[in-house]
């Protein structure tokens, strides 16, 4: 009985165990050792020692790679490494050493030799290279064991310095020059980043500088599929890429890039300092500049890339083709705290837009040089931009400030000052319908003896342009502030032109093609030009509804309006105190070969004539006042058509009297109160005051209403 319970026993206790052990089996183990620290001596280490401190250091981080298990840090001294040292490859295999990032083992680099944490060690007085010069016989004229550029490259080097493939998605590598790379091959991989080739990883890399590496594509790093790599605090200086991405090319990638220094690049085909391809991207506060290729100097965004940018400077960029600064294609961008100064390209010297829909604010275009669109050229593009700067922007062609083809841009909040270019100095569209909205175009430039549009040019663009300025601007043909081309119909609300020059047309030039802008709650102040200070008509038909001329001039004809060949539809208009130099040459409006229509219009206080008809020109409409008689009324009889001629309509000074554009206002007793019937008025005045005050319609863009106090609009 005895030897049947303990035979019992024996089967009980292998049961528990076997359970115990089924059990313990779907437990996670923790390692068996602890986390181990090697340490790497170029300079007296020794392969054959333990690793584990300096005094034991291994020579070669290929031996600290080989020996390092998941949670470990190696410490790498200053020195020069190269990849094929301690690979156990034989030369002829040399170039295909690189240093592969293992999981979860953290590299170091930057240490003397002697320290005992990391916040000891001195990254850039003790350099820790990583060199592809595999075969010693690089040109190093400086003897810091580094490729300034790839011309010192030498013979057979390494096709990859780095390489952190899918099993390396917590790697850490931190504190290294990366240099010599020569990924030249035709096959892939071995034609991608020289200085780092990535697949499939997630990496950090961290305190990197990689420099002089060449590669077809992206020369010092290029990311293939990776999954949140890690980039902070690194420089690409003087690497080269056959095709994209000199400094590094990002492709089917997601990526966070920070605190970078990208200069000095080039790439043969797009992207000089960045190339972004199919990839989601978060860059902040990085610097491009002194990079190159023919399509994105400093930076190339190409097809479905997400990129997300803060705090990113592009200076001295070239693109030998498009977008100096950056180029982006099919990718919709944004970008905040963005500064672009002197970059050059043949179109778009900051930046080039193309079938896309970037977003970007607070951000200047400064001295960047273009032949097409200095600062940003928009090609089948809708971006939106707000609190934009475009300054000192010059285009040997067209569109100092901005160049808009095919493209329904939004801005906002913007200025555009002191651009330059043959044809519209700030801004140039084509066949475009930009939206603007407090914008303001500040004495920009166009140089063309047979064009101009010193502010902006439409050429069959019709623009939507609300609570915009353009102020001492300067054509050297026409259009000082605004000119309109072949059927170009803007609406302007609440704008303002002042201060504007040009020979013919200062503040607007409407010529050929029929133009039919519309202007609402205008005002030209202060614009002189030989002809038309104010507005030059030819070929076209402009709508007008409150709108004032003051203060304009003309060398020879039309101070506030010159028309020729021009029909404009004229409804509660005011000039005043307009000039014309030439006797008889109509300080307020002259027409030849023209036929106005005056509705509810007031010229009065003009220099040689209110209203002057030359050859072929004639007045018609009703409810008008017109200070001058006879020939210096374009003929009018008082009281026919409800006109008013002979009589002073009592206007007060220019200001704005609450409205967002000035005005002249109608004093108590003028005869230009109550004398419109109210179905041929605006519901509204220039001021968006409602209309009528008072039995009927007032003439002229202001509505009288007595004893009002007005303050000071001063939110834009």
């Amino acid at each position: 009985m005895k030897h049947y319970r303990f035979i019992d026993l024996i089967v009980r206790l292998a049961a528990i165990f076997f359970l115990l052990g089924a059990m313990l089996s779907t437990v996670p183990q923790r390692r068996a050792w602890a986390a181990s620290r090697y340490y790497v001596k170029d300079n007296g280490g020794n392969d054959v020692n333990s690793g584990l401190s300096w005094a034991q250091a291994f020579k070669t981080l290929q031996k600290a790679l080989k020996v390092a298990n998941a949670g470990d840090e190696i410490w790498v001294a200053k020195g020069v490494y190269s990849p094929n040292e301690g690979s156990g490859l034989l030369p002829n295999q040399w170039r295909y050493a690189s240093y592969y990032l293992k999981d979860d083992v953290s590299i170091y680099g930057g240490f003397a030799g002697n320290e005992t944490s990391l916040s000891q060690r001195d990254i850039a007085n003790h350099l820790t290279i990583l060199s592809g010069d595999v075969d010693n016989d690089d040109l190093d004229s400086d003897g810091n064991g580094i490729a300034d550029t790839t011309s010192d490259i030498v013979g057979s080097n390494a096709y990859h310095v780095v390489r952190s493939d899918g099993n390396a998605s917590t790697a850490v590598l931190d504190g290294f020059v990366i240099t010599a790379g020569l990924a030249n091959d035709n096959s892939d991989p071995h034609n991608k980043g020289g200085g780092m080739y990535a697949y499939q990883s997630g990496a950090t890399l961290r305190n990197l500088s990689f420099i002089g590496n060449y590669a077809g594509l992206g020369g010092g790093l290029a990311c293939v599929d990776c999954q949140s790599l890690s980039l902070t605090t690194v420089d690409f200086s003087n690497n080269f890429a056959i095709y994209v991405g000199g400094g590094l090319s990002i492709m089917n990638s997601n990526l966070s890039l920070s605190n970078a220094m990208i200069g000095g690049n080039l790439a043969g085909t797009a992207g000089g300092g960045m190339d972004n391809s199919g990839s989601t991207i978060t860059i902040n506060n990085a610097s491009f500049f002194n990079n190159q290729a023919p399509f994105g100097g400093g930076m190339a965004n190409r097809p479905n890339s997400q990129v997300e940018m803060t705090d990113l400077t592009f200076i001295q960029n070239t693109a030998t083709n498009k977008g100096g600064g950056i180029f982006n294609e099919s990718s919709d961008p944004v970008l905040s705290n963005g500064r672009f100064e002197n970059n050059w390209a043949i179109s778009g010297g900051g930046m080039y837009n193309l079938n896309c829909n970037p977003s970007l604010s607070f951000t200047t275009f400064r001295k960047n040089t273009a032949n097409f669109g200095g600062g940003l050229f928009n090609e089948n593009s809708d971006p939106q931009i707000q609190f934009g700067l475009f300054e000192e922007n010059s285009a040997q062609n067209t569109g100092g400030g901005m160049m808009n083809l095919s493209s329904n841009i939004t801005l906002a909040r913007s200025t555009l000052r002191n651009n330059q270019a043959n044809v519209g100095g700030g801004m140039y569209n084509y066949t475009s319908n930009p939206t603007l909205t407090n914008v303001d175009f500040e004495n920009n430039r166009a140089t063309s003896t047979t064009s101009g549009g010193g502010g902006m040019f439409n050429y069959t663009s019709s623009p939507v342009l609300s609570r915009v300025n353009f102020t001492n601007n300067t054509a050297v043909n026409g259009g000082g502030g605004l000119y309109n081309y072949q059927g170009s119909n803007p609406k302007l609300t609440d704008v303002t032109f002042g201060g504007n020059a040009a020979q013919n047309g200062a503040g607007m030039r409407n010529h050929l093609g029929n133009n039919q802008p519309e202007l609402n709650r205008v005002t030209f102040v202060g614009n002189e030009a030989n002809f038309g200070g104010g507005m030059s008509n030819d070929n076209s038909t402009p709508k007008l509804t409150n709108v004032t001329f003051s203060g304009n001039s003309a060398h020879h004809e039309g101070g506030g309006m010159h028309n020729y060949q021009s029909n404009p539809d004229l409804m509660n208009v005011t000039f005043y105190g307009n000039v014309a130099e030439d006797s008889g040459g109509g300080g307020g409006m002259y027409n030849i070969s023209s036929q106005p229509f005056l509705r509810n219009v007031i010229l009065a206080g003009s220099v040689n004539g209110d209203c002057v008809n030359g050859s072929g020109g004639s007045i018609a409409g009703a409810y008008s006042l017109i200070q001058d008689t006879g020939a210096s009324a374009c003929g009018a009889v008082n009281r026919n058509n409800g006109f008013i001629v002979g009589q002073d309509p009592r206007l007060g000074a220019l200001g704005s009297y609450g409205s967002f554009t000035q005005v002249h206002p109608l004093n108590s007793g003028s005869p230009a109160i109550d004398v419109v019937l109210n179905n041929w008025c605006p519901t509204v005045d220039q001021r968006e005051m409602a209309r009528p005050y008072g039995t009927y319609c007032d003439i002229g863009a202001y509505e009288f209403v007595p004893w009002r106090i007005y303050l000071p609009l001063i939110l834009r």
